[in-house]
């Protein structure tokens, strides 16, 4: 597996938030073979994306689910007594998933949502990218 984001030289800690996540996304791409990611903050606003293929899902559709998995996650909360979600996963009958990862980002909740094909495994890799991207913010 490659590395990437621990291992950057000491020039590119000091790159902002942005430009950091979109390279830590770009790695997962290659890596993992991702269609797109996708980060916004709390307000459903767009912080950083990578795309490799936008038939799937594309960025004003993107925008379109945070601020409604924001709402979601909200009445999901107050109506089942979990605690706060981690994540959520919609699969459509070939195996396609849109996956929304909730993450801390400056303090607010933050959403990463990952467009990953069929037959592809994300968790790991999501793991990793939401570490570095918290990392990042708490630079």
């Amino acid at each position: 597996m490659a590395h990437f984001g621990l291992n950057r030289a000491e020039s590119e800690s000091a790159l902002p938030f942005q430009e950091a996540a979109r390279r830590e996304m770009q790695g997962m791409l290659q890596i993992g073979g991702f269609a797109a990611i996708y980060l916004f903050n709390h307000e459903g606003l767009l912080l950083a994306s990578q795309v490799a293929n936008t038939g799937l899902l594309r960025e004003d559709h993107a925008v379109e689910f945070a601020v409604m998995m924001a709402k979601l996650k909200k009445v999901i909360k107050k109506m089942s007594g979990l605690s706060p979600l981690k994540e959520l996963v919609l699969e459509d009958g070939e195996g396609k998933r849109l996956v929304f990862r909730y993450l801390t980002l400056f303090g607010q909740t933050a959403l990463l949502v990952m467009v990953v094909p069929a037959q592809r495994s994300y968790r790991a890799l999501a793991n990793r990218l939401c570490r570095l991207i918290e990392a990042q913010a708490a630079q």
